[in-house]
């Protein structure tokens, strides 16, 4: 019993940490103009089959949108792969 208690808290404490690192709209926050046309076409972007580049300065939020597209998206319950361009180098892109 012990060792089921621990396994099962290994895994809650796990699950917990995953859903913190997969953005939703809550995490996009503001309800000016342009954060709403962002969150609409977040919703657009995401009906889409194919990939998306999301391009943008530091720190401007770019892997939250990314996680709010993946779980609008029709694959939300698999994995989602980020990618960070900028430490590809330019001969390999």
């Amino acid at each position: 019993a012990l060792v089921r208690t621990r396994s099962q808290q290994k895994l809650q404490v796990e699950h917990d940490r995953l859903v913190e690192r997969n953005a939703d709209f809550s995490e996009l926050i503001g309800e000016s103009v342009p954060m709403r046309e962002l969150k609409e076409r977040i919703v657009r972007i995401a009906r889409a089959s194919g990939t998306v580049l999301i391009r943008g300065e530091s720190g401007s939020g770019k892997e939250l949108v990314a996680r709010a597209i993946h779980r609008q998206g029709t694959r939300a319950n698999r994995p989602m792969l980020s990618v960070n361009c900028a430490a590809i180098p330019s001969d390999l892109m």
